[in-house]
């Protein structure tokens, strides 16, 4: 609770003073915050564990990560942003070993998301709701190691492209796939996909679990074999094995629509702009409560949806008045609505 306080004031004091400059603030665990004037500056005032508040805003820097950081901008949906302008960046951020159990929140870049791998693994990387150009993990697409990137954890975003390296066990959840590139090199091995939407993104899974995912065409999936596929709805004729050698794939309860009309409240075919897109599923498609869980597929399936907006987890300013002079008394009436959104 102490810190979510300390948080909040921070964010205020972001707010107030946009107008001017924008700020960034290191918060250590014990609550000691430093203000700094660019990201790198603070990137390079914080230590392993602290917190890195970001303004709305345009910000680059030049640092690769190697702190084990938590990261949170003030969100990238042009509505949920307004009264703080969203957080973004067009650098790229390169996550190295040294930021294992990172977090990054609430941020947008028109970059990669890179996972270098320099001869020690990354593991361990939250990444949520944030918008990103795409993810790369670095590596080979036929030497099949270990020690390349795992654990890793994006969940409730957007992404651009997915463009596999070599990477193990990592977890995708709940995120929006939007374009891609057919025979994306490379492999994502061992891994869970859950309760994402798929536009466009071609890619080759290597033992990769499926589950309560919207896929918005046939054959995003390259060579399918291998994989298991459990409560996915699939958009256009055909499954997800065809093709397979017997045995070599497990596929149960897929689902098929005949045409994207037949899946969301409202969709544009194509990457589009997904912030006109609503995600939320018909009332007559068949993807309502067919969950593996008994919740919907898709983004705002499970017992915990995306959050609408993709506002970031901490506490976030949606309503802000300044009045435009102070009154007789010379006060200056300030008036800020902030909620979380966990």
């Amino acid at each position: 609770m102490k810190r979510i306080i300390i948080t909040l004031v921070v964010i205020i004091t972001f707010s107030v003073s946009h107008a001017q400059s924008p700020q960034f603030a290191v918060v250590r665990p014990n609550g000691t915050t430093y203000i700094c004037p660019t990201f790198d500056s603070a990137y390079n005032k914080a230590v392993n564990d602290d917190f890195i508040y970001l303004p709305g805003g345009n910000f680059t820097f030049s640092y690769t990560f190697n702190k084990r950081l938590h990261i949170f901008g003030a969100g990238h949906h042009p509505d949920s942003s307004l009264v703080t302008g969203k957080s973004y960046s067009s650098s790229q951020f390169a996550i190295q070993s040294g930021a294992t159990g990172s977090t990054f929140e609430g941020l947008q870049t028109s970059n990669n998301f890179y996972f270098l791998y320099t001869g020690i693994q990354v593991t361990n990387i939250t990444i949520k709701r944030c918008r990103i150009s795409a993810v790369v993990f670095n590596g080979s697409a036929t030497t099949l190691i270990d020690s390349i990137a795992s654990n890793i954890m994006i969940t409730e975003c957007i992404v651009d492209f997915l463009q596999p390296g070599n990477s193990k066990n990592n977890y995708f959840t709940k995120n929006l796939f939007r374009a891609g590139t057919p025979g994306e090199p490379g492999y994502i091995r061992e891994s869970n996909f859950k309760n994402n939407i798929f536009i466009g993104t071609y890619f080759t899974p290597n033992n990769c679990i499926f589950e309560n995912n919207i896929f918005m065409q046939p054959g995003i999936i390259n060579t399918p074999c291998t994989n298991s596929f459990f409560n996915n709805l699939l958009v256009g004729a055909g499954t997800f094995n065809a093709g397979c050698p017997p045995n070599s794939i497990t596929e149960v309860n897929t689902i098929t629509v005949p045409t994207t009309n037949d899946v969301f409240v409202s969709f544009t075919p194509g990457p589009g702009y997904p912030y006109l897109d609503n995600y939320d599923l018909k009332p007559a498609c068949p993807g309502n409560n067919a969950g593996t869980d008994g919740y919907d597929v898709g983004i705002y399936g499970s017992s915990s949806p995306t959050s609408l907006g993709w506002v970031p987890s901490n506490p976030h300013i949606y309503f802000k008045q300044v009045a435009a002079q102070t009154n007789t008394s010379g006060q200056l009436n300030i008036q800020f609505k902030v909620r979380t959104n966990n």
